[in-house]
């Protein structure tokens, strides 16, 4: 086991980090305004990539743990991504660069599990946490840098510029990963944290065993040996928080251009910022929460819930202070997803099964899928105030599926 070299790591997210900054913001505007498509073409686009991830993402979560190996599979996404990236500039057709998308997320997808099943065979149980939280730190710094370029260069050299920017940066980063990315040698340790976790029931289990064979509650009244998380509640949350966070945040940046009124270097500077906070939360993150997985999750998903049906309220203020609030909502927003994603990190790598990672995904596809579209219906029949109260709804019934699975 690789206790003390995680800097290869770091180093191969940051380029990808700086791209996914640039492409985050970018795609959308680049789509509606360069493309010249319509909101119901991007939340489509967004909905069949979603949608097609669903039976997909079953298989690619299970293919690290199938053959034991991590890295192939992280080369080959940054790979692919930095090919399709370059077709995407080379096209003026809508339907063209829609299924050109699609293909880049199946591309960044199978990073996802693989890079969680590196991180969980490669370090001991307690550095996971702060692992997770040192990467998302770094791409984090990466994405501030990419929206930084955006906000300084996108009315001088344009989108089509910016996004050819982004094809060298994955590359990079697949460089990067080709020579300093190591396999463990025995992928063993999520095996024995579940033997740990056993014999941690078991000693809970002679602490509530009374001397006639009953159990019993601790000195508390709690009865913790009963206490098991119930990881299908579980991915039925996670698929509604996914649903949400898409429902809300798929057309955001088309929200604030055409009914806040914000220019796009505006929109730009405003991710600038929040990406910023979201960044240097995951420093902190890992020495509040610790391995308190559950703890994290449900904190960041009660935050979007009041986050989110407060954003309307940016329509009615008028300048500066629709963009200070913009700026301050989003900043908690991407905190709020700092705590999450470690959150779950955690919880996964603890409770799930070996080749279980792609069903969980799955689920969230379904729920993202379902978001997507409806990010791109309900702000056009209904407007962007009825999208943002159906998304903070949708983040409460997460909540307290989160508080019924036990995590």
């Amino acid at each position: 086991m690789e206790r003390d070299n995680q800097l290869p790591l770091y180093l191969t997210y940051l380029p990808n980090g700086i791209a996914q900054g640039i492409l985050g913001t970018l795609i959308p505007l680049y789509f509606i305004q360069g493309l010249g498509a319509s909101l119901m073409d991007l939340g489509a686009m967004a909905f069949a990539a979603s949608a097609l991830l669903i039976p997909a993402s079953i298989y690619f979560g299970s293919l690290p743990d199938r053959n034991r190996a991590s890295k192939p599979y992280i080369l080959f996404s940054f790979l692919a991504a930095s090919i399709i990236l370059y077709a995407m500039t080379q096209t003026a057709n809508i339907l063209i660069f829609q299924i050109l998308y699609i293909a880049l997320e199946f591309a960044g997808y199978l990073r996802g599990p693989s890079t969680s099943v590196l991180i969980a065979e490669t370090f001991e149980k307690k550095q996971r946490g702060a692992v997770i939280a040192k990467e998302g730190f770094v791409e984090g710094i990466g994405v501030v840098t990419g929206l930084a370029l955006c906000t300084i260069f996108v009315n001088t050299i344009g989108y089509t510029t910016l996004l050819l920017i982004a094809c060298p940066l994955t590359f990079a980063s697949f460089l990067i990963a080709l020579l300093t990315l190591r396999d463990s040698p025995l992928y063993i340790e999520r095996n024995l944290d579940r033997f740990e976790s056993m014999v941690d029931r078991m000693e809970d289990f002679s602490v509530h065993l009374a001397g006639d064979g009953s159990i019993r509650p601790d000195l508390g009244g709690d009865w913790r040996f009963s206490r098991v998380a119930n990881m299908k509640l579980f991915a039925i949350g996670r698929a509604v928080f996914a649903f949400a966070a898409s429902n809300a945040f798929t057309t955001l940046s088309i929200f604030l251009l055409s009914r806040v009124n914000f220019t796009s270097s505006t929109i730009f500077l405003i991710f600038l910022i929040r990406s910023i906070f979201g960044s240097v939360s995951y420093l902190f993150i890992d020495r509040i929460f610790g391995s308190k997985g559950g703890l994290s999750i449900k904190l960041g998903t009660g935050m979007r819930v009041i986050l989110v049906l407060i954003f309307p309220v940016i329509l009615i203020l008028p300048s500066p202070l629709s963009l200070i609030l913009a700026a301050i909502l989003l900043s908690l927003i991407a905190i709020s997803w700092s705590i999450y994603s470690v959150g779950f990190g955690l919880v996964t790598m603890l409770y799930a099964q070996p080749g279980s990672l792609g069903v969980y995904d799955a689920l969230a596809s379904v729920g993202g899928a379902l978001g997507n579209y409806s990010g791109g219906l309900i702000p056009t029949l209904f407007g962007f105030e009825a999208l943002f109260i159906l998304s903070g709804v949708l983040f409460l019934i997460s909540l307290i599926l989160f508080y019924l699975s036990r995590i």
